[in-house]
């Protein structure tokens, strides 16, 4: 390990004395200053067998917590991926428009298309770019990307459908009722229907009990793991 920490350069000008005595009270002292004090005495040729045993016991302990720090470090990416998901939105926006000017039509096959396509789309563009390259433009633009779990190597189409499945089951299920109970997607016929629109609240309200436990899950969890990377056995970190 590197024999340089916060106390090295404070220690310098510290007499052989003064080192030692820290070394010897180190109870009184943060085990980065005695390991600092060891190394400067082992520098000046004023070592012993005890010092290296006390020595190989720190930078053991020191190397364990360097460890744990770069660990914790590469998977805390809460706030990063709520950044990356507002880039991503933006990025979406444009179609947004393109597709709702699509339902806007006047013929019926390009309305179901486009209604279609809105819902399903930010789904398509996450499952696309995170089996192609492991992250979308927000996350490549806030440094993060995807990877197996267990491996840390780069995810597939099947990890990459998995962690979009819970959303794109609902809006599945929801389009084939309407499809069904309604006879249309289009807003209009929907909104006429009571029964419809119980129905989209409710969808609505798993939607949000969906988003909710996917941050509790994130925040409670070691690796910040949301429940789709629970599911789909992926894992976001620090691609830097």
């Amino acid at each position: 390990m590197s024999r340089r920490n916060l106390f090295t350069d404070k220690f310098q000008n510290k007499s052989n004395e003064e080192l030692r005595d820290i070394v010897n009270n180190e109870s009184n002292f943060q085990k980065d200053a005695v390991l600092a004090a060891i190394w400067l005495l082992e520098e000046r040729g004023d070592f012993s067998e005890a010092d290296e045993v006390t020595k190989h016991s720190l930078e053991a302990e020191s190397e364990q917590k360097q460890a744990e720090e770069l660990k914790e470090q590469k998977y805390a990416t809460f706030w990063e991926r709520s950044i990356a998901a507002g880039i991503d939105g933006v990025v979406l926006t444009p179609i947004g428009y393109l597709l709702n000017y699509l339902t806007g039509s006047e013929i019926g096959t390009i309305v179901v298309i486009g209604n279609l396509l809105n819902n399903f789309f930010p789904y398509l563009y996450s499952i696309f770019f995170h089996a192609r390259y492991g992250q979308t433009v927000g996350k490549m633009v806030m440094d993060l990307k995807v990877v197996d779990h267990k491996t840390e190597e780069a995810i597939g189409l099947t990890q990459a459908f998995k962690r979009d499945s819970v959303p794109v089951a609902l809006i599945l299920l929801l389009s084939l009722y309407l499809s069904i109970a309604v006879g249309s997607l289009d807003s209009f016929e929907i909104i006429a229907n009571p029964s419809a629109i119980a129905t989209l609240v409710f969808v609505g309200i798993l939607s949000i009990i969906w988003a909710l436990l996917e941050v509790i899950s994130m925040l409670f969890n070691e690796k910040f793991r949301a429940i789709h990377d629970l599911i789909a056995g992926t894992v976001v970190v620090h691609s830097d």
